[in-house]
């Protein structure tokens, strides 16, 4: 027991001492990411961001999901964007976005958001009345560059 409990403590010191030397060097992605948007986002940007859903891994990529109602009512879809401003100690530290659409006689629902602050994003949608291949909640992530920007999510779970 004394042996695994020591083996235990100096597995840990190590794994905290390499995070701590790993976090203090001058590539840190973290760091740069700060200081890359920590300029004035606080109004609109020059993204525009388009959705992709992907359901499994192996979905080819020319078909596209429909919707399938479950609801005698309209079928809708909402559209989050959620911009992260890192860095940014006051103030809003981010920068929401919301669309609803109603879904088409053919499945489909289509939006896009122009106008996006170019920030790291979190992309969140969720069907009411609805599902694709029983998923209503999906999320995914990237980070908004200026132009054209496609966020694949996933479904929550």
């Amino acid at each position: 027991m004394s042996r695994r409990f020591s083996f235990t403590v100096v597995f840990l010191m190590v794994a905290v001492i390499a995070t701590l030397v790993g976090c203090q060097t001058s590539d840190n992605p973290i760091s740069s990411v700060q200081q890359a948007v920590s300029g004035d986002t606080t109004t609109g940007g020059n993204a525009r961001v388009a959705f992709n859903i992907m359901v499994a891994a192996n979905d080819d990529a020319g078909v596209q999901p429909t919707i399938r109602s479950t609801a005698k009512a309209g079928t809708t879809v909402r559209f989050t964007l959620v911009g992260i401003r890192a860095g940014q100690s006051s103030g809003d530290t981010t920068a929401t976005q919301t669309k609803e659409v109603t879904v088409g006689t053919d499945g489909s629902a289509e939006v896009s958001f122009d106008g996006v602050p170019e920030l790291p994003t979190v992309a969140q949608i969720r069907i009411e009345g609805g599902n694709i291949r029983g998923y209503q909640d999906f999320h995914g992530g990237a980070d908004l560059v200026s132009g054209n920007n496609l966020i694949t999510v996933n479904p929550v779970g």
